[in-house]
C-alpha cells in the first residue's frame, strides 16, 4: 500500500522538476533529502523509477511516473480549496427538505432563492408531506422538516421560517343574508371543507366550529390547502384555511376574511435535529433572513 506522504513528495517534484524546488514548495516545512527519501521509497513500493535525471537539480518523469501523476494531480491541486471549504463551513452537498404543498408553493420559493445567492453549492431536494414524520428526521433521511409543528419531540430543534394566518373562507352562492361584517357563526349548518381527520390542521378547524357553534351539514376533506380552496371556489362548501399573507387568498367568487387577531396567527416552523450539520445551519440563515 503507497503512503500519503510518499506521494505528495513525488507530486512537489513531479510539479517544480527538481528536488530542491520541491522542498521549497512543501505546504510545510521539510528538507531537500527528506523529499528525496519519499521519492526513492515509492519507487521502491512500486518496482520501477518515476523519474529521469536530466540535470543538476532537473528531474523529467518517466512513462510509469507521468501516469501516476496525471491520476493523484487532481487530488492534491484541489486539496487547500477543499480544506478551505470546509474550516469555513462552505462544503456542498444536499440539502433534504420535507414540507407540505402550502410551504412549498409559499414559503420554500423564498428561502431557496436566497440559498441560491448564499449557498450556490447546495443541491436543495424538496419533498411533499402530509404531516411532518419525525422518523425520517432522526434517521437522516431528511435535515429540515417544513411545516405548522405545535407539539415537536424534545430533540428536535424548531426554527420560526414564516407565519400563517386563519382566514374564513366562503363562496358567494354560500354567504348569509348581508351582514356587517361576516363572521365564522353566521355558517351554521353550511357544508364545510376540512384536512384529513387525525392531522393537526382538522383539530384547529374543529375546535373554532365548535366555539362558534357551526355544526356542518356534510364535511368533505381534502390533504392540501390548494384541494380545500378548489372545493371553496366551486361552491360546494366554506372553510377555514392558514394562508401567509395577511391579506387572505384571492379568489374569484370567493370571501375570505381574516378570523380575530391573536388566535389566527400560527408559526411555520423548520424542524431539524439538534446536533444538526453547518451546511443546515447555514440553511436556516437564510430562511430567518
Amino acid at each position: 500500500m503507497i503512503q500519503l506522504a510518499r506521494l505528495e513528495g513525488f507530486y512537489w517534484v513531479a510539479r517544480t522538476g527538481g528536488y530542491a524546488r520541491a522542498a521549497r514548495s512543501f505546504p510545510y516545512p521539510i528538507t531537500q533529502p527528506a523529499v528525496h527519501q519519499q521519492v526513492r521509497k515509492l519507487e521502491a513500493e512500486l518496482g520501477r523509477p518515476v523519474f529521469t535525471r536530466i540535470g543538476k537539480d532537473r528531474m523529467m518523469l518517466t512513462d510509469a511516473g507521468r501516469t501516476l501523476f496525471e491520476f493523484c494531480a487532481p487530488f492534491f491541486e484541489g486539496l487547500t480549496a477543499v480544506v478551505q471549504a470546509i474550516e469555513q463551513g462552505q462544503v456542498g452537498g444536499q440539502l433534504r427538505i420535507d414540507a407540505a404543498a402550502l410551504e412549498i408553493s409559499q414559503i420554500l420559493p423564498r428561502w431557496i432563492r436566497r440559498l441560491r445567492r448564499e449557498a450556490p453549492e447546495l443541491q436543495v431536494v424538496v419533498k411533499e408531506i402530509e404531516e411532518p414524520d419525525y422518523g425520517r428526521l432522526r434517521s437522516g433521511q431528511t435535515d429540515v422538516i417544513v411545516d405548522y409543528q405545535p407539539s415537536p419531540p424534545s430533540d428536535v430543534r424548531l426554527t420560526r421560517v414564516g407565519t400563517y394566518y386563519g382566514f374564513l373562507v366562503v363562496p358567494r352562492e354560500l354567504l348569509p343574508r348581508p351582514q356587517r361584517r361576516l363572521e365564522l357563526k353566521h355558517m351554521a349548518s353550511a357544508p364545510f371543507a376540512s384536512f384529513p381527520p387525525g392531522s393537526s390542521p382538522h383539530a384547529l378547524q374543529m375546535g373554532a366550529l365548535r366555539e362558534a357553534g357551526c355544526r356542518p351539514s356534510s364535511i368533505v376533506n381534502a390533504s392540501s390547502v390548494a384541494g380545500i380552496l378548489g372545493f371553496v371556489q366551486s361552491g360546494l362548501c366554506y372553510s377555514l384555511v392558514p394562508w401567509p399573507d395577511a391579506r387572505g387568498p384571492e379568489l374569484g367568487g370567493v370571501v375570505s376574511v381574516r378570523l380575530p387577531r391573536g388566535r389566527s396567527e400560527f408559526a411555520v416552523s423548520a424542524a431539524t435535529r439538534r446536533a444538526a450539520e453547518d451546511r443546515v445551519d447555514r440553511a436556516l440563515a437564510c430562511a430567518r433572513g
